[in-house]
């Protein structure tokens, strides 16, 4: 399990980027459309969270 003070992966600690996607989703205004280049990208950082999250909720695997 990570550290409480946010030891995380690295490749978990992207999933900042999302961020502003919930940002322009719960306060609709005049934001710049997002590129397929940056779909593409979101899509893949929530994918590893999500399985990273689900490792860490499965557990330690034991032999």
């Amino acid at each position: 399990m990570p550290k409480p003070d946010g030891d995380l992966p690295p490749a978990i600690q992207d999933s900042v980027e999302l961020s502003v996607f919930a940002v322009e989703t719960r306060y609709p205004g005049d934001y710049v459309p997002v590129t397929a280049t940056e779909h593409a990208r979101a899509v893949a950082i929530a994918e590893r969270v999500v399985a990273w999250a689900a490792a860490m909720l499965a557990g330690p695997r034991t032999a």
